[in-house]
């Protein structure tokens, strides 16, 4: 029996150590690295800024360099979206349409970091054409 309540009180320790996210400092822009395999770009760049109320993200890019996609290649590619983008907890999980599955984590105000598939959409000369880049880790931070 005591081992069982010893169990239960570090499995309860280890949830409260984890606790709920943290909420990023309203009006920032965050701004980092997309660590991007060499055979789709040289490198990447995610950036999106939170709401001035702190509430949503309003806006949402990223910017490949040398970029590879299905024969394609582009010297700077960058694909942004603009809206309302929910996150609470201080865990996002967003969808902008033309640029995949941004999900992840504020880790202080002013930093966080996550996974990012980029599916991008991009509209060339009156055709949209799909590059699907896969799914890599980011991390972000904001002045």
């Amino acid at each position: 029996m005591k081992k069982l309540l010893l169990v239960f009180v570090i499995a309860a320790l280890m949830l409260a150590s984890c606790g709920g996210g943290t909420e990023p400092k309203p009006g920032a822009t965050f701004t980092g690295p997309i660590r991007i395999g060499n055979d789709k770009a040289s490198s990447a760049t995610i950036r999106f800024t939170i709401s001035e109320d702190g509430s949503t993200i309003k806006s949402v890019g990223v910017t490949l360099n040398n970029v590879k996609c299905g024969g394609m290649t582009a010297g700077t590619l960058s694909v942004s979206s603009g809206g309302d983008f929910k996150f609470s907890g201080g865990g996002l999980n967003i969808s902008p349409s033309n640029i995949g599955v941004i999900k992840g984590r504020f880790t202080s105000p002013t930093e966080a970091s996550g996974t990012v598939h980029l599916a991008l959409k991009l509209d060339v000369m009156g055709s949209t054409i799909s590059c699907e880049l896969g799914t890599w880790n980011w991390g972000a931070e904001a002045p």
